[in-house]
């Protein structure tokens, strides 16, 4: 059932994420990075039909938060494109709707992007990083997999 017809589900998301980004620059702590936060919710995002607009402005919504942080254009975009593919090649494999096999999807592109991070780090500017407070904003994320999946969920329901 749709309580508001104007509003669906998808503009509440893009609603939700302009919001976090235009609050990332508030925010600057080292237990929870937005950018993980919002590659959570690209990654749960369901759209029964893919459309290209929807890569297309998570795409700028990226540039917009580098252009807001002062990041290099286009590491939150990587960041986002990188989990809309996960998200679409696990369900090109067919295995999106087995229990847990998107949170360990996600589980391993949040892994991979730290280690990505990690190694370009070290061997560009020669620094030694303490792994704590790298890895502490990807742990959080995980931990947030579940709730953040379940109220997206409700939100998706409501607005069937």
């Amino acid at each position: 059932m749709r309580y508001f017809s104007i509003i669906g589900y998808r503009s509440i998301f893009y609603f939700l994420v302009f919001l976090i980004v235009s609050h990332n620059v508030i925010n600057t702590g080292i237990f929870i990075n937005l950018t993980y936060l919002l590659s959570l919710l690209v990654f749960l995002y369901s759209d029964k039909k893919f459309d290209l607009s929807f890569p297309i402005i998570i795409f700028f919504i990226g540039v917009y938060q580098d252009i807001l942080i002062g990041n290099s254009l286009g590491y939150s975009s990587s960041i986002f494109l990188f989990f809309i593919f996960l998200k679409e090649l696990v369900k090109y494999f067919g295995l999106y709707d087995i229990k847990y096999t998107p949170f360990f999807t996600f589980v391993v592109g949040s892994f991979s992007i730290f280690l990505f991070n990690y190694i370009y780090l070290t061997v560009n500017y020669q620094t030694s990083l303490n792994i704590f407070y790298e890895i502490t904003p990807i742990l959080i994320t995980i931990i947030l997999f579940q709730p953040v999946n379940f109220f997206m969920k409700q939100i998706e329901k409501i607005y069937e």
